[in-house]
């Protein structure tokens, strides 16, 4: 159940729409240029001097135009982008999950593959190679995964008749070229460990440098300079004389070459180094979440994708949890520990258009509920207790009224529901909900330029408004997961949040009242951006709710209070 809320605008007379629109204009290319600035973004919306609408208002259409110059503007400037497209290149390969699971298939690499497999990839299912293979293949896997320094992994996979034969390398998400990660539509920024199978062909171009390639191979000095030799089109003795070194040299390094790389032939190492050489010789950036779930996706009914994360044991009782704002389905470790301490089992799925599910059309509290329901059916969950955490509250509570004597109890922390009760929450959030028609562009801004610096600053605008939200952003281990959770919610698009967004300026909020099952929620009471109050309004005359308002505490919580969150959601 939803109902709409009448909210209020704010007016500012005395500013004229041209001079307001120039501001406008003028902060998003300064954000554009620093994202830290994010705030006199918002300034200048805020200081519209009423709310515009662009299909009949010049001024709010030029604006739209700028903030798509802006956010085009941000991407080339974004710090580890490229500022020019790497050449077209085609790719044969299959992208996997850390455990193993199909994500993407590009190019040929089903038909290529062929051969090798039980049965052709298909996303969602394991991968899997038939048993003259399979031990080739898992060497090449668990040297990347179990490698964080690795760059790539060679395989050679060979019929029993020796009549079909592939070799290819495994490659870590850190190390994808920006082709490669274009074939499979990912974003240049990553919060989960993947990896490619590729399957290598010789291509037209320079060749690559032996010397270059060893470190990646594990070649000696020696035989890495031999390859190099070769490569340059030298036969062996021709490559043993430049080298001052005997042609049975030369062969023995050849076969212990052979042995390190998997190849049979010389041509099949002159074209595996050929290969190589459009790879970084390294990972751009050692990854620190090679231990997070991986995820794992349904196909709803109308073909979209829902992606969700799992943690705790998988035979512990079902939670489904509803992610906050500017997160998706990476949780913070005082969530994960939590949940693993009580034996749980917690579902984080990542509502469309945040992380990897698909963007839908319709975007509203019942329809998100519908999704949570789906997915609850495919994974055969009759019965779960729910956790609707920030943004994430109203959805909670939407599903809660749609599955009814399903849910067994619902958790919410600092709870927004919809549209905010109270004309004193957080300044973004009223600019945003006045000038609704700017949100798409904001949020297509935030998933272009998303980068530490932004993030960091997000954070900051919470720790200056809570003591012990500042303590918490200074913890390091807790800075690294709050910026990997916003490059995992943005990583494709910003049409989630934008979605969203637009959702609650639209004043409709998702009404509690006829829950009957039992509800708890705990809300800072120093919280920056959803007041206290909120949830005493909603909750303090609940029969079935019981509200902590917890003292000194901001938007991040102790970890003891996840355990009593996870305590209770625990309960029969």
């Amino acid at each position: 159940m939803q109902y709409p809320m009448n909210r209020p605008t704010q007016a500012h007379p005395e500013t004229t729409p041209a001079s307001a629109a120039l501001a406008v204009v003028e902060a998003l290319y300064a954000f554009a240029e620093e994202p830290a600035r994010w705030e006199d973004v918002i300034a200048a919306i805020d200081a519209l001097p009423a709310p515009l609408d662009p299909a009949h208002d010049a001024v709010a259409a030029s604006i739209m135009s700028h903030a798509a110059r802006a956010a085009a503007m941000m991407e080339r400037l974004n710090a580890g982008r490229a500022l020019a497209a790497e050449p077209a290149a085609a790719w044969d390969a299959i992208l996997l999950s850390s455990e193993g699971r199909v994500r993407a298939v590009a190019g040929k690499a089903a038909e290529r593959l062929a051969p090798f497999l039980q049965q052709s990839p298909t996303p969602g299912e394991a991968l899997h190679f038939n048993r003259s293979s399979t031990p080739s293949m898992e060497t090449a896997l668990k040297a990347v995964h179990d490698d964080a320094t690795a760059a790539l992994a060679p395989f050679t996979l060979a019929s029993a008749d020796d009549t079909a034969r592939a070799f290819g390398i495994v490659v870590p998400r850190e190390a994808f070229p920006q082709s490669l990660a274009a074939a499979f539509e990912l974003g240049p920024l990553w919060a989960e460990p993947l990896f490619a199978v590729v399957v290598l062909s010789l291509r037209d171009g320079q060749a690559a440098s032996g010397v270059a390639a060893h470190r990646r191979l594990g070649l000696t000095a020696a035989e890495a300079r031999l390859t190099a030799k070769l490569v340059q089109g030298l036969s062996l003795s021709d490559a043993a004389a430049e080298l001052s070194i005997s042609t049975h040299t030369a062969r023995t390094q050849l076969k212990s070459i052979f042995a390190k790389t998997g190849v049979r032939r010389q041509s099949e190492l002159l074209r595996l180094l050929t290969e190589i050489s459009t790879l970084p010789e390294s990972p751009k950036t050692p990854s620190t979440l090679r231990d997070s779930p991986p995820r794992r996706f349904v196909t709803l009914a109308d073909g979209r994708q829902l992606f969700y994360r799992e943690y705790g044991e998988v035979t512990g009782a079902p939670i489904l949890y509803f992610h906050v704002g500017l997160a998706a389905s990476l949780v913070i470790p005082e969530i994960s520990r939590g949940v693993a301490k009580q034996r749980l089992r917690l579902i984080a799925f990542e509502r469309p258009g945040y992380g990897q599910s698909t963007p839908c059309k319709s975007y509203t509290f019942d329809s998100i509920a519908a999704d949570a329901e789906e997915l609850l059916r495919q994974l055969n969950i009759g019965s779960v207790a729910l956790f609707g955490d920030g943004y994430g509250g109203g959805f909670a509570v939407a599903t809660a009224l749609r599955l009814r004597g399903a849910v067994k109890r619902l958790a919410l922390k600092s709870p927004l529901l919809g549209a905010a009760l109270s004309n004193d929450s957080l300044p973004i959030r009223m600019a945003l909900m006045r000038q609704r028609w700017i949100i798409p562009g904001v949020a297509e801004l935030l998933h272009r330029g998303i980068r530490v610096s932004l993030v960091r600053a997000l954070m900051r605008f919470y720790a200056e408004r809570s003591k012990s939200d500042a303590a918490r952003a200074a913890d390091t281990e807790f800075a690294a997961f709050f910026d990997a959770s916003v490059f995992d919610a943005f990583e494709k698009t910003g049409a989630g949040l934008s979605a969203e967004l637009t959702l609650f300026a639209s004043g409709l909020r998702s009404d509690p009242t006829p829950l009957t099952c039992p509800i708890a929620v705990w809300h800072g009471a120093d919280h920056p951006g959803i007041p206290a109050s909120e949830s005493i309004a909603t909750f303090g005359g609940h029969p079935n709710a019981t509200v902590h308002i917890l003292p000194d505490t901001g938007s991040y919580l102790r970890q003891s209070i996840f355990d009593d969150i996870f305590t209770w959601l625990g309960q029969p």
